[in-house]
């Protein structure tokens, strides 16, 4: 028996059906990896951006609560009208103390409000 080297070739017409079948597969498995991938991103996006917007507006409540209890203290220490021995800064003037005027409890308060209020 005599053997061709043509004879040990496999036919043309399958190794080219072999070949486009497998770039074919690999071409749709790749196309399958890239919308896959870009949906997982999307999705993340979407999460995080509901995860932080979650979170900024709880803070914002928070942050108003906050707020709106430092008006309600002001406001009844202003009310109040009771000096609670007002800060007296001292100066010193010539190796002497002289004692400033003592700044006013309700009047701190009403600045303090004011600022609150107005973002000031």
């Amino acid at each position: 028996m005599t053997f061709n080297s043509s004879s040990r070739r496999p036919p043309r017409l399958v190794v080219r059906t072999l070949v486009a079948t497998s770039a074919a597969i690999g071409l749709v498995l790749v196309a399958v990896f890239v919308v896959l991938s870009m949906d997982a991103r999307n999705r993340i996006a979407g999460t995080t951006a509901e995860n932080l917007d979650t979170a900024q507006r709880a803070f914002a409540d928070l942050e108003q609560r906050r707020q709106q209890e430092v008006l309600i203290r002001l406001n009844a220490m202003a009310a109040s009208r009771r000096p609670s021995g007002g800060a007296m800064p001292a100066r010193a003037t010539r190796g002497r103390f002289r004692m400033a005027a003592p700044v006013s409890e309700y009047s701190a308060c009403r600045v303090a409000s004011l600022r609150l209020r107005t973002g000031w």
